[in-house]
């Protein structure tokens, strides 16, 4: 059960970090770092330039999700510019017989689904598939090597996440207490003000400033939470 319910990350190689002293600031530092540097090698397989492409590392590394949230929805996030980074490969090997792509995409795969957060893992699919997409329109001559590639690397990453794959599997066939994942959280919603809080994180004050006032006030800790990171207004002017 304890694998099974998968926000553990029992499974989860970067945890044997957490058992070193100040393990959980090391293990959040990773995180970041590797997020960054698979950022840079993604912009790098794209042909930008390095001013650029480290500029984008550091915005991508430092984004609100690793640095704010740091709870277990944040952790499949450094992944996501890897698993683009190995459809790029996939896309680039042409008619090659490389598998670069394929050794990338699994790699990726296994460490999202293990990280501890399955949805994480299933948004950062969403996104490699609309982009594997429009790489397919571009490969031309090659398109059956290209998918051929994403199904491989696919499986590759699913047979590494297997054991806690199987686990969540029978996590759920066993009667697990999913909560408000059953349908819960349709109804919930965030206040206008939390609009805000993407923009400028700290308009309304610090982190938890208003802790234990009522929870239907706009600037309440729980919208810190519920936001989930932020985009902020010099990014967008980067972007």
């Amino acid at each position: 059960p304890l694998v099974g319910e998968m926000q553990s990350a029992a499974t989860f190689p970067l945890m044997v970090l957490q058992g070193l002293p100040q393990g959980f600031l090391i293990y959040h530092m990773v995180l970041e770092l590797l997020a960054g540097w698979f950022t840079v090698a993604f912009c790098r397989s794209l042909k930008m330039g390095s001013t650029p492409s480290a500029i984008a590392g550091v915005v991508f590394g430092l984004n609100g999700a690793l640095v704010w949230l740091t709870n277990a929805p944040s952790a499949p996030v450094p992944f996501v510019p890897l698993l683009l980074l190995g459809v790029e490969r996939a896309f680039q090997g042409g008619s090659r017989r490389s598998l670069r792509g394929v050794a990338t995409i699994g790699a990726a795969l296994w460490l999202s689904l293990t990280a501890g957060f399955p949805e994480g893992a299933y948004l950062a699919g969403v996104l490699a598939a609309a982009y594997a997409i429009w790489r397919v329109t571009g490969a031309s001559g090659y398109r059956i090597i290209f998918l051929l590639r994403l199904v491989l690397g696919g499986i590759l990453g699913l047979l590494l996440a297997a054991p806690s794959l199987l686990a969540f599997l029978h996590y759920l066939a066993g009667g697990a207490n999913i909560g408000s994942h059953a349908g819960g959280f349709s109804g919930l919603g965030l206040p206008p003000l939390a609009f805000t809080q993407m923009l400028s994180p700290y308009a309304l004050g610090t982190l938890n400033r208003l802790d234990g006032a009522e929870a239907s006030g706009p600037s309440h800790s729980a919208t810190w939470v519920d936001v989930g990171g932020h985009a902020t207004a010099d990014l967008l002017f980067l972007s």
